[in-house]
């Protein structure tokens, strides 16, 4: 606080009320005027510490050198994460071809397998038809030898 002045007397007394009037003005404005520079002392030239403008500047830079060092991270994961998208992919890609590869050889050999059991079938169908075949005509050789022999031999009896 700033030294007391000695006050001026006056005697007029309009005069004397009006400056009286204005003292609690003076002293409040004094008040204001401290606070004032206090605040004005704390923000630009600190109190023990460094100035909150200086201290905010220092904030800034370190949150510009974070905010630097995160997005070189998330870059580094961002082109880690490529590589290994291209890296299942491939791998995806590689099981794909075998699993196809496999499947076409198992229908290939489903088809060989059907290919040779209707062979199969076929030729033991062939077979009995041949079989069939020969026994009926075995049959009909036979009926048509003895139907022959009972007509031939039945004309001789006829009178």
């Amino acid at each position: 606080m700033a030294p007391k002045k000695k006050k001026k007397t006056t005697k007029c007394p309009v005069l004397k009320s009006a400056i009286d009037d204005f003292e609690p003005l003076k002293t409040e404005l004094v008040r204001v005027k401290t606070e004032v520079d206090d605040l004005s002392k704390t923000v630009f030239k600190g109190n023990g510490k460094p100035a909150i403008i200086t201290q905010l500047s220092d904030m800034q830079g370190k949150l510009k050198s974070h905010h630097e060092q995160i997005n070189m991270r998330l870059e580094a994961v961002d082109e880690k994460m490529d590589g290994l998208q291209r890296e299942i992919e491939l791998k995806f890609k590689n099981v794909t071809d075998v699993v196809t590869e496999r499947f076409n050889n198992l229908a290939a050999q489903i088809t060989g397998e059907f290919g040779r059991r209707q062979a199969e079938t076929t030729s033991m169908w062939n077979f009995k038809t041949a079989i069939t075949t020969s026994v009926i005509a075995a049959i009909v050789s036979i009926a048509t030898a003895v139907f022959h022999s009972i007509i031939t031999n039945h004309h001789t009896f006829l009178p």
